[in-house]
């Protein structure tokens, strides 16, 4: 009974032993997964809201189109928990839908009338700051990022000919200046991380981010010039994929 009672101690121990290695080797995957990052982003920034809208009689409808974005993803757990400090930087960089635009304008005129529309790029830069929540795995990670923070906006060079072939010829022309400002910015992504190593990860992501931006722009048409204001309201959704360091 007695050899019996020590035979089975000795395979409980060794079990329990076993266990404990293998737990703890878990233990550390999870840290792995769970710590910091620095990552480096790029993918495609897709317009929504009325930043996208290619529909004229919509207000403030800006006829911007996906385009490459980059951007920097930081990430600091507090006290090696799921909870942390979040900052990201994002660039984005759309062009103006000038072919959908001139055709939209050419319809609110009569037939004689046609537009020819010539622009650079939007360009939005935001600086977001916040608090981030992780649910880790031994390999795989699930990041939810809440942030705000100031955004930087390009209104960009805008030129629109129009020609009236019922005059026989070019019947005027006017050029908005490009025009900078800066508001506040919000938003947010949700994002899968793979720990591939102790201090390599990658991760693919899709956020949001939001601002009102309010300009001012000079708007030159032959000899006569004015002061214009408006607003852009930006809305974007982009797609990103991602490689950094872990720490």
């Amino acid at each position: 009974m007695k050899k019996i009672t020590i035979a089975a101690l000795t395979v409980m121990l060794s079990c329990s032993f076993a266990f404990a290695q293998t737990a703890d080797v878990a233990v550390k995957r999870t840290e792995i997964s769970s710590t910091g990052y620095l990552v480096g982003t790029v993918g495609i920034g897709l317009p929504v809201g009325v930043y996208g809208s290619t529909d004229i009689q919509t207000k403030h409808s800006s006829f911007a189109k996906p385009d490459v974005c980059w951007g920097v993803e930081f990430a600091k757990p507090i006290a090696k928990s799921n909870f942390g400090f979040a900052a990201n930087l994002n660039s984005y960089t759309n062009s103006l839908d000038t072919k959908e635009l001139e055709n939209q304008a050419s319809k609110q005129t009569t037939d004689n009338v046609i537009y020819a529309i010539s622009a650079k790029d939007y360009e939005f830069t935001s600086m977001l700051v916040g608090a981030y929540a992780t649910v880790p795995g031994r390999k795989i990670s699930i990041d939810f990022k809440g942030l705000i923070g100031w955004s930087v906006f390009t209104l960009p060079t805008e030129t629109i000919d129009v020609y009236n072939f019922s005059s026989a010829g070019q019947s005027g022309s006017a050029t908005r200046d490009e025009s900078t400002s800066s508001a506040f910015a919000y938003g947010g992504n949700i994002t899968a991380r793979y720990s591939a190593k102790k201090h390599l990860c990658f991760l693919l992501q899709a956020g949001v981010v939001h601002s009102e931006q309010n300009y001012t722009a000079n708007v030159t048409s032959g000899t006569i010039s004015e002061t214009i204001t408006g607003k852009k309201p930006i809305s974007i959704v982009n797609i990103s994929f991602g490689m950094g360091y872990q720490f």
